[in-house]
């Protein structure tokens, strides 16, 4: 479960749902104020994972039919948040602007 770089304090399901769809960069923590920002490190894998999950499904959409390829895009977004909601890291520094 995601907790605050700070504090140590794990996030409630509706604070880490909060977090991954805010397009601010920062959010405060709920036990300790302190801002939160998401791991550069973190999303480095993140995306291809989301890429590896996508590609394999367009790649069969050619004879598919309609059901079948939103039963099995369904299941795969619902891997990928999945995967995102339970292993999202923060950090107290935002370190996205550092090389």
């Amino acid at each position: 479960m995601t907790k605050c770089d700070a504090c140590n304090q794990p996030w409630s399901f509706f604070k880490v749902l909060q977090r991954l769809f805010m397009m601010k960069a920062a959010m405060d923590c709920p036990h300790c104020d302190e801002k939160q920002y998401i791991k550069k490190d973190w999303k480095r894998i993140v995306v291809p994972i989301l890429i590896l999950l996508i590609v394999p499904i367009l790649l069969f959409t050619v004879e598919m039919s309609v059901n079948v390829f939103l039963l099995i895009f369904s299941l795969a977004a619902l891997t990928a948040f999945l995967y995102m909601f339970f292993t999202l890291r923060l950090s107290s520094v935002e370190d996205w602007n550092q090389n």
